[in-house]
């Protein structure tokens, strides 16, 4: 995988079968995850403005409402294989037993700590043979907010990933041990 638009690719060449997106704001990644693979997206977002967390995507409540239409209508159009589900990533992450899910796709909360938090939450919903991916590869205090993945990354894991996109906002993707 060379560029995340290849992720759908990814999941379908591995005959996953379910995987999770978790912050989606406009779908606009899960339109393309979805158009390249025949699987079951769930797509977890709060869509409600966070205070006191600086990114570019933690836009108003009235914005996240239109953010969310536009991702159901991404789930409209490949058949409803996309389930939307409004609620924290700790919320929805409990929905999940352990080992159940082929991949986990993280682009929400981006400071370490809540990468952190999201990799303890999300790691153990994994099957083993599955994958643990997500976005925003870097670390630095952005105009587009503060960013802590790669560290929080190597802290989680204690290596670097598997895989390392080499884009501007870099994917990183770990295969859990089958």
């Amino acid at each position: 995988m060379r560029h995340r638009d290849e992720f759908g690719e990814l999941l379908e060449s591995r005959g996953y079968a379910i995987a999770v997106e978790v912050g989606v704001q406009r779908g606009k990644f899960s339109d393309i995850v979805l158009s390249k693979w025949s699987g079951t997206l769930y797509m977890v977002d709060r869509w409600c403005h966070a205070e006191g967390y600086r990114d570019i995507s933690n836009v108003s409540d009235d914005e996240h409402s239109a953010c969310m239409a536009a991702a159901f209508e991404v789930s409209v159009r490949h058949g409803g294989r996309g389930y939307l589900l409004k609620e924290t990533s700790a919320e929805a992450a409990e929905r999940f037993d352990d080992a159940a899910v082929d991949a986990v796709y993280l682009d929400a909360d981006h400071s370490k700590s809540g990468v952190l938090s999201d990799l303890k939450l999300w790691m153990p919903k994994v099957r083993p043979g599955g994958v643990i991916a997500g976005h925003d590869y870097l670390d630095g205090d952005l105009p587009e907010g503060a960013f802590g993945v790669r560290s929080a990354v190597l802290e989680f894991f204690g290596r670097e990933p598997d895989i390392v996109t080499g884009e501007r906002w870099p994917s990183w993707l770990i295969e859990v041990p089958a």
